[in-house]
């Protein structure tokens, strides 16, 4: 009898329970009648969480429906279809604002999520702050001829207006004319997509080899194109799409195929597609069909001249004359040695750290020298020499992924190769060099610093990374802080502006912690860096220097782009430190990003 009555009086409890959020919902209706609100029921709280999440996009995108009517037509399919796509570009993240309400009952778990109309106007303004962002960071990549940059943004920015009610009447500025965004951005990159072209700058082909190498060039106004997705026909088949790092391809076609072929054609991928960062411009991109732009296609013609066989000449790498004439042995040695992969033949021209890096250059991805004319000069950093830029091709076969860089070997006081570093791009370097804030050899050095950085990063040396930061640094990401508190970085971490930053101080152990994990986890590391700003202030005697850089990060499972600042002190020229390390994923409301002007010196 007692247990009848115990499980009795326990059902009535379960009951009572189990209306107790829909009683709490009711109140709150009563102030808000026009909540938004997705409901689930599951096994786990975090799985009814999602699912709640889930069927509230579904009712926000409902009271949106009759905004994508012309989309959907367009396109083919009912609105309810269009709209599911639509519910799939909107990820968890995005309701963040999104208030819950949660109760077990029995072994299940019953959730509620609302938000009221304010909330869900401000989730579809938030995602066209996303959309101008593309569209001024796409304006500010033309400016500076960074084609590959300006398609992406550009072409990433409609992907997301498709998400958006106001599709179909969005307008920005493009220059001093006010027009539809959904016409004007396919018109503007169609425009620019015209003016690229691919040139052929070499064949070369071996008497008793069945393949060709051909050394192709992207160029937009006579300018070389850094960074664009370029796929070819090999004669059978079209190739994935690779990475022209430094405007350059290298291709391998079979000779038999030359000869029936009367010209190349290759397609422009201005998708990014396998190249955007995780959120809503990959759940777009997944979701909605791509938009076909003219002028994608290219293709080079090949004549009989062009096609008639040579072999690889010696005088293909050219040396600059500040170039002694043993480092140019020195250096033909390296190039012999990486084509016919016979590394231990030069061990003999490295340190052991230098060899060590030299090994982990020739396993990043399957590493061979393009052969297109290249001029090597050599500059002097500190007590070092490096001879720049030697011009290479990566590939990585799991993830198919392929990119050029161009390599530096850097020479110690013995004239034994110490280092090796992968160069920034001529604008990157040009910003650093025409800007009058430092002596020429402070820019060299700052220079080597930056390329040696980016390269600490692609071939995963941790060791370097622990050593350029100094114990005491503080390093943001995204926008959460992570530092090590002593009294120095506490005095750093208090000048910044709590309004923009969030903030969570870790160690440096942890932080580097945090990048061995990374490491392990993704095949390749692939880092780009455009404009940059460089300051520096005089403090106590020691020089300290600060870069505002573009950034564009891209790895076998991840890619991001935003701004990376560094702050450094060199006061020991060979050793310089990290003080600051910042990035943010875009600039600051008033366009500004952190910089050496967050921080006060006296």
């Amino acid at each position: 009898m007692r247990s009848w009555l115990f499980l009795f009086f326990f059902l009535i409890l379960l009951n009572l329970n189990a209306s107790n959020i829909d009683k709490q919902l009711k109140e709150i209706q009563k102030n808000n009648p026009n909540l938004i609100i997705g409901k689930a029921s599951a096994d786990t709280a975090q799985e009814a969480d999602k699912l709640a999440l889930q069927d509230l996009t579904s009712q926000i995108i409902v009271k949106v429906e009759s905004s994508f009517e012309d989309s959907a037509i367009e396109n083919g399919q009912s609105v309810n279809e269009y709209c599911k796509r639509i519910v799939k570009t909107y990820s968890n993240v995005d309701l963040f604002s999104a208030k819950k309400l949660e109760e077990q009952v029995g072994n299940s778990f019953k959730v509620y999520r609302y938000i009221t109309e304010k909330d869900k106007d401000n989730l579809f303004a938030q995602r066209k702050t996303q959309i101008i962002n593309f569209l001024i960071e796409g304006e500010i990549a033309l400016a500076n001829y960074n084609i590959a940059d300006f398609l992406r943004n550009y072409y990433w920015a409609l992907m997301l207006l498709k998400s958006h009610p106001q599709e179909k009447t969005m307008t920005y500025y493009f220059g001093t004319s006010e027009r539809l965004i959904h016409i004007a951005v396919p018109s503007e990159m169609e425009r620019v997509l015209k003016d690229i072209n691919i040139e052929l700058i070499n064949i070369i082909s071996e008497k008793d080899a069945n393949f060709s190498e051909l050394v192709v060039e992207a160029k937009y106004k006579n300018k070389t194109v850094n960074g664009l997705l370029v796929s070819y026909h090999d004669g059978m088949s079209w190739t994935p799409a690779s990475k022209w790092t430094n405007g350059l391809e290298y291709l391998n076609i079979s000779k038999l195929a030359l000869e029936k072929q009367k010209e190349i054609l290759f397609k422009i991928d201005y998708t990014y597609a396998n190249h955007s960062f995780a959120g809503p411009i990959d759940l777009s991109i997944e979701n909605f069909p791509p938009i076909n732009l003219l002028y994608a296609d290219k293709k080079v013609k090949l004549s009989n001249k062009s096609l008639k066989n040579n072999k690889v000449k010696e005088d293909l790498f050219s040396f600059d004359k500040t170039i002694e004439e043993d480092n140019k042995m020195l250096i033909r040695d390296v190039i012999t040695a990486i084509n016919q992969k016979d590394l231990v033949s030069v061990r003999k021209h490295f340190t052991n750290q230098g060899f060590k890096e030299f090994n982990a250059l020739l396993g990043y991805g399957n590493a061979v020298i393009i052969p297109r004319k290249s001029l090597l000069k050599q500059i002097q950093v500190a007590d070092n020499k490096i001879i720049r830029s030697l011009p290479m091709k990566f590939k990585f076969p799991t993830s198919q992924e392929e990119f050029s860089e161009r390599v530096n070997f850097i020479l110690d006081n013995d004239n034994k190769i110490s280092g090796i570093s992968f160069a920034l791009s001529q604008k990157a370097c040009k910003d650093i060099i025409d800007k009058d804030f430092a002596s020429d050899k402070e820019k060299a050095i700052i220079i080597n610093f930056m390329e040696q950085y980016k390269t600490a990063y692609c071939l995963k040396d941790l060791d370097f990374i622990k050593n350029v930061f100094s114990n005491d640094a503080l390093i943001i990401i995204g926008r959460v802080v992570k530092s090590q508190p002593d009294q120095v970085n506490d005095m750093l971490y208090g000048q910044l502006n709590k309004a923009t930053v969030e903030y969570v101080k870790l160690n440096k152990k942890q932080y580097v912690e945090r990048l061995s994990n990374q490491f392990n986890n993704k095949e390749f590391i692939n880092i780009h860096f455009t404009e940059n700003i460089v300051d520096k202030v005089m403090h106590d005697n020691k020089r300290i220097f600060g870069i505002q850089i573009a950034q564009y990060y891209y790895s076998s499972n991840y890619a991001d782009q935003g701004y990376l600042f560094l702050m450094f002190d060199l006061n020991d020229l060979e050793h310089p430190k990290i003080m600051v390390r910042s990035w943010q994923p875009q600039k600051n409301e008033d366009g500004s990003i952190i910089g050496l002007e967050d921080f006060s010196w006296e």
